[in-house]
């Protein structure tokens, strides 16, 4: 799996995931995320192909600590928004939002 971070203006961190999103990845998630203070985090699937479910499922945990204020989720299938639901996690930080024009687009490269 491949991952682009960008950093915006008031301490929000995002994190662009391509590729195949697999348990091993979600572990590297909560190390990242554990170690950084950020103000928001916003984590974009819309560029990953496949999802393992038990991954997806890894990161319920973080995402419920945070109470869905500081990370937001976005670019999941229904049915990885129903696995987030399934442990807890609340709807608000799953966003169906995704594509251009999105106003939590990532930076444009240069």
């Amino acid at each position: 799996m491949a991952v682009e971070v960008f950093e915006r203006e008031g301490g929000e961190l995002i994190l662009l995931f391509q590729g195949e999103f697999a348990a091993q990845d979600a572990r590297d998630i909560h190390r990242v995320l554990a170690a950084h203070r950020f103000g928001t985090v916003t984590l974009d699937f819309t560029r990953v192909q496949r999802f393992e479910d038990f991954a997806v499922a890894l990161l319920a945990p973080y995402l419920v600590a945070t109470g869905g204020r500081r990370a937001r989720v976005r670019g999941l299938g229904q049915h990885q928004r129903r696995i987030l639901e399934y442990f807890g996690v609340p709807g608000p930080s799953l966003s169906d939002r995704a594509g251009p024009g999105d106003d939590d687009q990532p930076p444009a490269h240069a």
